[in-house]
């Protein structure tokens, strides 16, 4: 057989297998981007890279940390970055949801001091700061960097829950404008602020649907 009949025999072959290639993965993108739509919705940033593993752990988390407000009678607090939301649960009920601002990279998980992200995890209210004491209007300072941070060789302090936030989320109008905080409308700081105290629990997840599946 001539070479250049074999050649381009040979051609054809790798050309229609990276044409196969190309198309499986353009498939495998859809089929995580429908994933994502299905589980989560379709507003989800890119930047804070869906993971349904993560989705299914921190829906959990939320779910447990409801459960306990619940049964122990407590009053809790639970941020939601991606959705730039904030939800006051108390006794096991949502009774408060408002918009917030953070970091101004919101997408991470908080490593260092001066990375501007606001951290992930499970925290609790060290100082509860009255108009007087603090410099954003009205705050609850949180124990971050908690033992488990502080075990992944975390950095940083000084990560509060404060006011003079917009009152609007920053896919929405607002901006993410702290160094890692979180920032409510003083509006909205006053409506929370009776019910959270000194021990009191702060639950802050990257994602979930868990509100959005009950439709709060």
């Amino acid at each position: 057989m001539n070479h250049k009949i074999i050649y381009s025999i040979i051609l054809i072959i790798i050309l229609l297998g990276k044409n196969t290639f190309s198309q499986e993965s353009e498939n495998d993108t859809l089929d995580k981007q429908n994933e994502k739509d299905l589980l989560y919705g379709s507003n989800l940033d890119e930047e804070y890279h869906f993971s349904i593993k993560l989705l299914i752990k921190n829906n959990n988390l939320i779910k447990q940390s409801i459960e306990e407000s619940k049964n122990e009678q407590t009053n809790i607090i639970i941020v939601n970055k991606a959705e730039y939301t904030i939800y006051l649960i108390e006794k096991g009920k949502c009774i408060f949801k408002f918009p917030v601002e953070l970091g101004a990279d919101p997408y991470n998980d908080k490593s260092y001091e001066g990375d501007l992200s606001t951290p992930e995890g499970i925290y609790k209210i060290r100082k509860k700061l009255n108009e007087n004491q603090s410099s954003y209007y009205k705050a609850f300072l949180l124990n971050y960097p908690n033992k488990s941070d502080l075990k992944k060789g975390k950095t940083g302090s000084l990560i509060e829950i404060h006011g003079y936030g917009t009152g609007k989320r920053p896919n929405e109008g607002g901006e993410n404008w702290t160094a890692g905080c979180i920032a409510l409308s003083n509006k909205n700081m006053d409506k929370i602020y009776p019910y959270i105290n000194v021990g009191d629990k702060v639950v802050i997840v990257k994602y979930s649907n868990y509100f959005i599946e009950l439709g709060i």
